[in-house]
């Protein structure tokens, strides 16, 4: 994970952390420099005609984002 990380980010891309789940899972992205993530920690699945589009910034400072395609 640090090496993609440091691959996205030498090559100024948006890195997303996927399947965060635990508390210390965010602490460890964070550490490594990645402010944007998703994943069972902060929302659970939903259906597409309920989630439409979800955006917003947690307590910890990592943006989410999930957007659905149409």
């Amino acid at each position: 994970m640090e090496a993609m990380v440091a691959l996205g980010q030498s090559l100024t891309i948006s890195v997303i952390i996927e399947g965060l789940e635990t508390q210390q899972q965010l602490e460890t992205v964070k550490h490594l420099g990645c402010h944007v993530g998703q994943g069972y920690f902060f929302a659970r699945p939903q259906p597409a005609a309920q989630a439409g589009t979800y955006r917003r910034t947690d307590p910890y400072g990592i943006r989410l984002e999930s957007v659905l395609a149409t």
